[in-house]
Protein backbone atom coordinates (compact mmCIF):
# COMPACT_ATOMS: atom_id res chain seq x y z
CA UNK A 1 0.00 0.00 0.00
CA UNK A 2 2.84 2.34 0.86
CA UNK A 3 4.50 1.54 -2.45
CA UNK A 4 1.31 2.45 -4.35
CA UNK A 5 1.01 5.70 -2.41
CA UNK A 6 4.59 6.65 -3.23
CA UNK A 7 3.96 5.79 -6.87
CA UNK A 8 0.81 7.93 -6.92
CA UNK A 9 2.69 10.80 -5.35
CA UNK A 10 5.41 10.53 -8.00
CA UNK A 11 2.81 10.56 -10.76
CA UNK A 12 1.13 13.58 -9.20
CA UNK A 13 4.42 15.45 -8.97
CA UNK A 14 5.02 14.75 -12.65
CA UNK A 15 1.51 15.96 -13.46
CA UNK A 16 2.12 19.24 -11.59
CA UNK A 17 5.26 19.87 -13.63
CA UNK A 18 3.39 19.23 -16.87
CA UNK A 19 2.44 22.66 -18.43
CA UNK A 20 -0.87 21.23 -19.59
CA UNK A 21 -1.64 19.55 -16.32
CA UNK A 22 -5.26 19.69 -15.27
CA UNK A 23 -3.96 20.72 -11.86
CA UNK A 24 -1.87 23.66 -13.02
CA UNK A 25 -4.27 24.48 -15.83
CA UNK A 26 -7.72 23.23 -14.94
CA UNK A 27 -9.10 24.50 -18.23
CA UNK A 28 -7.36 21.59 -19.94
CA UNK A 29 -9.17 19.03 -17.80
CA UNK A 30 -11.39 16.92 -20.01
CA UNK A 31 -12.65 14.20 -17.79
CA UNK A 32 -12.85 12.82 -14.33
CA UNK A 33 -9.64 12.50 -12.34
CA UNK A 34 -8.35 8.92 -12.18
CA UNK A 35 -9.68 7.46 -9.00
CA UNK A 36 -6.86 5.54 -7.33
CA UNK A 37 -3.93 7.79 -8.23
CA UNK A 38 -5.72 11.04 -7.46
CA UNK A 39 -7.31 9.77 -4.24
CA UNK A 40 -3.87 8.68 -3.06
CA UNK A 41 -2.36 12.02 -3.90
CA UNK A 42 -5.21 14.18 -2.62
CA UNK A 43 -5.38 12.22 0.62
CA UNK A 44 -3.11 14.83 2.28
CA UNK A 45 -3.40 18.08 0.27
CA UNK A 46 -2.99 20.33 3.31
CA UNK A 47 0.38 18.81 4.15
CA UNK A 48 1.71 19.51 0.64
CA UNK A 49 -0.05 22.83 0.12
CA UNK A 50 -1.07 21.63 -3.34
CA UNK A 51 -4.49 22.79 -4.71
CA UNK A 52 -6.87 20.15 -5.89
CA UNK A 53 -8.98 20.24 -9.01
CA UNK A 54 -11.98 20.80 -6.80
CA UNK A 55 -10.44 24.10 -5.71
CA UNK A 56 -11.02 25.53 -9.19
CA UNK A 57 -14.07 26.27 -11.32
CA UNK A 58 -14.32 25.56 -14.99
CA UNK A 59 -12.16 28.55 -15.86
CA UNK A 60 -9.52 28.18 -13.23
CA UNK A 61 -11.07 30.58 -10.71
CA UNK A 62 -10.74 29.74 -7.00
CA UNK A 63 -13.94 28.40 -5.49
CA UNK A 64 -12.85 27.52 -1.99
CA UNK A 65 -14.28 29.45 0.98
CA UNK A 66 -10.82 30.81 1.82
CA UNK A 67 -10.41 32.21 -1.70
CA UNK A 68 -13.86 33.80 -1.59
CA UNK A 69 -13.13 35.38 1.78
CA UNK A 70 -9.93 36.86 0.41
CA UNK A 71 -11.99 39.00 -1.98
CA UNK A 72 -14.55 40.30 0.59
CA UNK A 73 -14.31 43.06 3.24
CA UNK A 74 -14.01 41.92 6.81
CA UNK A 75 -16.25 43.38 9.50
CA UNK A 76 -13.36 45.37 10.94
CA UNK A 77 -12.51 46.83 7.54
CA UNK A 78 -16.11 47.90 7.03
CA UNK A 79 -16.23 49.52 10.47
CA UNK A 80 -13.01 51.39 9.72
CA UNK A 81 -14.46 52.70 6.43
CA UNK A 82 -17.67 53.81 8.17
CA UNK A 83 -15.65 55.56 10.88
CA UNK A 84 -13.58 57.42 8.28
CA UNK A 85 -16.73 58.54 6.44
CA UNK A 86 -18.21 59.77 9.72
CA UNK A 87 -15.06 61.75 10.53
CA UNK A 88 -15.02 63.36 7.09
CA UNK A 89 -18.73 64.23 7.37
CA UNK A 90 -18.19 65.81 10.79
CA UNK A 91 -15.46 67.96 9.26
CA UNK A 92 -17.37 68.94 6.12
CA UNK A 93 -20.77 69.90 7.65
CA UNK A 94 -19.41 72.61 10.00
CA UNK A 95 -17.37 74.03 7.13
CA UNK A 96 -20.49 74.16 4.95
CA UNK A 97 -22.43 75.97 7.68
CA UNK A 98 -19.58 78.41 8.20
CA UNK A 99 -19.48 79.19 4.47
CA UNK A 100 -23.26 79.76 4.46
CA UNK A 101 -22.99 82.11 7.45
CA UNK A 102 -20.18 84.04 5.79
CA UNK A 103 -22.22 84.43 2.59
CA UNK A 104 -25.25 85.72 4.52
CA UNK A 105 -23.15 88.26 6.40
CA UNK A 106 -21.37 89.39 3.25
CA UNK A 107 -24.69 89.77 1.44
CA UNK A 108 -26.21 91.85 4.25
CA UNK A 109 -23.14 94.08 4.51
CA UNK A 110 -23.27 94.71 0.76
CA UNK A 111 -26.92 95.75 0.98
CA UNK A 112 -26.13 98.01 3.94
CA UNK A 113 -23.48 99.77 1.88
CA UNK A 114 -25.93 100.03 -1.01
CA UNK A 115 -28.52 101.87 1.13
CA UNK A 116 -25.86 104.04 2.82
CA UNK A 117 -24.54 105.10 -0.59
CA UNK A 118 -28.06 105.97 -1.77
CA UNK A 119 -28.69 108.06 1.35
CA UNK A 120 -25.43 109.95 0.82
CA UNK A 121 -26.38 110.63 -2.80
CA UNK A 122 -29.72 111.96 -1.57
CA UNK A 123 -27.94 114.22 0.92
CA UNK A 124 -25.52 115.57 -1.70
CA UNK A 125 -28.35 116.33 -4.16
CA UNK A 126 -31.03 117.66 -1.83
CA UNK A 127 -28.94 119.12 0.98
CA UNK A 128 -30.52 117.00 3.73
CA UNK A 129 -30.94 113.40 4.72
CA UNK A 130 -34.20 111.62 3.85
CA UNK A 131 -36.88 112.20 6.49
CA UNK A 132 -37.71 109.37 8.85
CA UNK A 133 -41.09 108.55 10.41
CA UNK A 134 -41.07 111.05 13.25
CA UNK A 135 -44.10 112.70 14.86
CA UNK A 136 -43.30 116.33 15.58
CA UNK A 137 -46.21 116.87 17.96
CA UNK A 138 -45.52 113.83 20.17
CA UNK A 139 -41.81 113.17 19.69
CA UNK A 140 -42.62 109.57 18.87
CA UNK A 141 -40.30 107.87 16.39
CA UNK A 142 -41.23 104.78 14.39
CA UNK A 143 -37.99 103.56 12.81
CA UNK A 144 -39.50 100.24 11.71
CA UNK A 145 -41.85 101.58 9.03
CA UNK A 146 -40.42 104.59 7.24
CA UNK A 147 -40.60 106.34 3.84
CA UNK A 148 -36.98 105.51 2.97
CA UNK A 149 -37.85 103.45 -0.11
CA UNK A 150 -40.01 106.19 -1.68
CA UNK A 151 -37.51 108.93 -0.84
CA UNK A 152 -34.56 107.10 -2.38
CA UNK A 153 -36.26 106.04 -5.63
CA UNK A 154 -38.25 109.26 -6.07
CA UNK A 155 -41.94 109.54 -6.88
CA UNK A 156 -44.44 111.36 -9.05
CA UNK A 157 -47.56 112.68 -7.31
CA UNK A 158 -50.87 113.39 -9.05
CA UNK A 159 -52.61 114.55 -5.87
CA UNK A 160 -53.93 111.10 -4.95
CA UNK A 161 -51.25 108.59 -5.83
CA UNK A 162 -47.48 108.55 -5.53
CA UNK A 163 -45.91 106.57 -8.36
CA UNK A 164 -42.37 105.27 -7.61
CA UNK A 165 -39.83 106.03 -10.33
CA UNK A 166 -38.70 102.41 -10.52
CA UNK A 167 -42.06 101.29 -11.90
CA UNK A 168 -43.41 99.51 -8.82
CA UNK A 169 -47.13 99.99 -8.02
CA UNK A 170 -48.32 103.42 -6.89
CA UNK A 171 -49.50 104.07 -3.34
CA UNK A 172 -52.31 106.42 -2.37
CA UNK A 173 -52.26 109.00 0.40
CA UNK A 174 -54.63 106.96 2.57
CA UNK A 175 -52.21 104.01 2.55
CA UNK A 176 -49.34 106.36 3.41
CA UNK A 177 -51.23 107.78 6.38
CA UNK A 178 -52.23 104.32 7.58
CA UNK A 179 -48.71 102.92 7.29
CA UNK A 180 -46.67 105.78 8.69
CA UNK A 181 -48.80 107.12 11.53
CA UNK A 182 -51.81 104.96 12.36
CA UNK A 183 -53.89 106.77 14.98
CA UNK A 184 -51.54 109.76 15.13
CA UNK A 185 -51.35 113.18 13.52
CA UNK A 186 -48.36 115.34 12.70
CA UNK A 187 -46.36 112.67 10.97
CA UNK A 188 -45.27 112.15 7.38
CA UNK A 189 -48.11 112.70 4.92
CA UNK A 190 -46.18 112.67 1.66
CA UNK A 191 -42.69 112.45 0.24
CA UNK A 192 -40.06 115.14 -0.17
CA UNK A 193 -38.30 113.63 -3.18
CA UNK A 194 -41.34 113.95 -5.43
CA UNK A 195 -42.77 115.91 -8.35
CA UNK A 196 -46.24 116.45 -9.78
CA UNK A 197 -45.05 115.40 -13.23
CA UNK A 198 -46.11 118.76 -14.71
CA UNK A 199 -42.82 120.61 -14.29
CA UNK A 200 -44.11 121.92 -10.96
CA UNK A 201 -41.99 120.42 -8.20
CA UNK A 202 -42.59 120.25 -4.50
CA UNK A 203 -38.87 120.80 -4.03
CA UNK A 204 -35.63 120.41 -5.98
CA UNK A 205 -35.56 118.04 -8.94
CA UNK A 206 -36.32 114.40 -8.12
CA UNK A 207 -33.20 112.36 -7.38
CA UNK A 208 -33.15 108.69 -8.40
CA UNK A 209 -30.76 107.32 -5.78
CA UNK A 210 -31.63 103.63 -6.13
CA UNK A 211 -32.80 103.39 -9.72
CA UNK A 212 -31.86 100.04 -11.27
CA UNK A 213 -30.00 98.75 -8.23
CA UNK A 214 -32.69 97.10 -6.11
CA UNK A 215 -33.30 93.37 -6.37
CA UNK A 216 -36.80 91.91 -6.47
CA UNK A 217 -36.54 90.74 -2.85
CA UNK A 218 -35.20 94.04 -1.47
CA UNK A 219 -38.60 95.76 -1.44
CA UNK A 220 -41.27 94.45 0.89
CA UNK A 221 -44.90 95.40 1.24
CA UNK A 222 -47.20 95.89 4.20
CA UNK A 223 -50.99 96.22 4.30
CA UNK A 224 -52.39 98.84 1.94
CA UNK A 225 -49.61 98.32 -0.58
CA UNK A 226 -47.06 100.53 1.21
CA UNK A 227 -43.50 99.57 0.23
CA UNK A 228 -40.52 99.37 2.58
CA UNK A 229 -36.85 98.60 2.00
CA UNK A 230 -36.01 95.15 3.37
CA UNK A 231 -32.92 93.02 3.67
CA UNK A 232 -33.07 90.22 1.12
CA UNK A 233 -32.21 87.56 3.72
CA UNK A 234 -35.57 86.00 4.71
CA UNK A 235 -36.57 85.42 8.31
CA UNK A 236 -36.77 81.76 9.39
CA UNK A 237 -40.00 80.03 8.43
CA UNK A 238 -42.56 79.22 11.10
CA UNK A 239 -42.12 82.29 13.31
CA UNK A 240 -45.38 83.18 15.13
CA UNK A 241 -47.28 86.22 13.87
CA UNK A 242 -48.57 88.96 16.14
CA UNK A 243 -49.89 92.52 16.03
CA UNK A 244 -47.40 95.16 17.14
CA UNK A 245 -48.44 98.34 19.02
CA UNK A 246 -48.39 101.57 17.01
CA UNK A 247 -47.63 99.69 13.80
CA UNK A 248 -50.06 99.36 10.92
CA UNK A 249 -50.61 96.28 8.84
CA UNK A 250 -51.36 92.63 9.31
CA UNK A 251 -49.79 90.48 12.03
CA UNK A 252 -46.06 90.02 11.45
CA UNK A 253 -43.27 88.03 13.12
CA UNK A 254 -41.29 91.16 14.06
CA UNK A 255 -41.83 94.95 13.99
CA UNK A 256 -41.43 96.30 10.49
CA UNK A 257 -41.17 92.88 8.86
CA UNK A 258 -42.85 92.59 5.48
CA UNK A 259 -43.57 90.18 2.68
CA UNK A 260 -42.86 90.73 -0.98
CA UNK A 261 -46.62 90.80 -1.49
CA UNK A 262 -48.66 91.86 1.53
CA UNK A 263 -50.97 89.15 2.86
CA UNK A 264 -49.52 86.33 0.74
CA UNK A 265 -50.11 82.94 2.33
CA UNK A 266 -46.96 81.04 3.17
CA UNK A 267 -44.67 83.65 1.64
CA UNK A 268 -41.37 84.42 3.41
CA UNK A 269 -41.00 87.42 5.70
CA UNK A 270 -38.17 89.95 5.53
CA UNK A 271 -36.89 92.43 8.08
CA UNK A 272 -37.19 96.08 7.05
CA UNK A 273 -34.33 98.53 7.30
CA UNK A 274 -34.80 100.70 10.39
CA UNK A 275 -33.97 104.38 10.00
CA UNK A 276 -33.61 107.38 12.32
CA UNK A 277 -32.46 110.75 10.98
CA UNK A 278 -34.39 113.10 13.31
CA UNK A 279 -32.80 112.01 16.58
CA UNK A 280 -30.02 109.45 15.95
CA UNK A 281 -28.35 108.08 19.07
CA UNK A 282 -25.41 106.22 17.55
CA UNK A 283 -24.49 108.73 14.83
CA UNK A 284 -25.71 112.05 16.30
CA UNK A 285 -24.53 114.17 13.38
CA UNK A 286 -25.95 112.00 10.60
CA UNK A 287 -28.42 109.11 10.92
CA UNK A 288 -28.84 105.60 12.26
CA UNK A 289 -29.52 102.75 9.83
CA UNK A 290 -29.78 99.11 10.88
CA UNK A 291 -31.39 95.76 10.17
CA UNK A 292 -31.65 92.50 12.10
CA UNK A 293 -30.92 89.18 10.42
CA UNK A 294 -31.34 85.79 12.07
CA UNK A 295 -28.40 83.46 11.39
CA UNK A 296 -28.40 80.00 12.96
CA UNK A 297 -31.02 81.05 15.49
CA UNK A 298 -29.15 84.18 16.63
CA UNK A 299 -30.17 87.75 15.81
CA UNK A 300 -27.35 89.65 14.13
CA UNK A 301 -27.72 93.43 13.97
CA UNK A 302 -26.02 95.09 10.99
CA UNK A 303 -25.71 98.85 11.28
CA UNK A 304 -23.90 101.93 10.03
CA UNK A 305 -22.31 102.51 13.43
CA UNK A 306 -20.62 99.12 13.82
CA UNK A 307 -18.18 97.48 11.43
CA UNK A 308 -19.26 93.97 12.39
CA UNK A 309 -22.72 92.63 13.27
CA UNK A 310 -23.70 92.58 16.94
CA UNK A 311 -25.71 89.77 18.55
CA UNK A 312 -28.91 91.17 20.08
CA UNK A 313 -31.91 89.71 21.87
CA UNK A 314 -34.48 89.90 19.07
CA UNK A 315 -35.20 91.86 15.88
Amino acid sequence: MDEKLRQAEAEAEAEIRNPKSEIRNPEFATGAVKAVDKVAFWSAPAERGVPTSRDFGRRGRPTTPDAARAKAFSLIEMLVVIAVIGILASMIFPVTKAVSRAKTKSRTKAELEQVVTAIEIYKSKRGQYPPDNHFQNTGLLNPYINPLYYELVGTTNNGVYYQPSDGRPAVNTAAIDSALHPGYVGGVSGFVNSTTGENVEEGPRVVHCLMGTLGANQVGQIAGGFNVLVCSVPLPAGLPLRLWPNLAGNPAPYPGSAQLNAGSTGGPWYCAWRYNSSNPTNNPSTYDLWVDVIINGRTNRFSNWSRDPVIVGSP
